[in-house]
């Protein structure tokens, strides 16, 4: 979203402007917000386009190394690997 974002502002600046002079920037009926918002509403849906097509196990390798999936009997607790355990010894999610 953060690319959509820099390359927008550089080909449209003005649309982070108010639409008249008395028109605060925050209001949500001036027609610069409205467009915001559907500019807003499409980069999101092609970030999550680009992370689920070109990065397909990332938010499953997330819930396995958080321990929220894995298996029940424990045989796979050995993919835990919670960032910033500083505990001795690799976490154990059963004991």
């Amino acid at each position: 979203m953060g690319r959509s974002y820099r390359a927008a502002v550089e080909n449209n600046p003005d649309i982070w402007i108010a639409s008249s002079a008395d028109q605060e920037l925050e209001d949500a009926q001036s027609t610069s917000a409205k467009a915001r918002r559907m500019l807003m509403a499409q980069w999101l849906s092609e970030a999550w386009t680009d992370l689920t097509t070109n990065h397909p196990n990332l938010i499953d390798s997330a819930f396995v190394k958080t321990g929220f999936k894995v298996a029940k009997d424990g045989s796979e607790d050995h993919l835990i690997d919670i960032q910033g355990w500083s505990a001795p010894g690799k976490y154990v999610y059963r004991n």
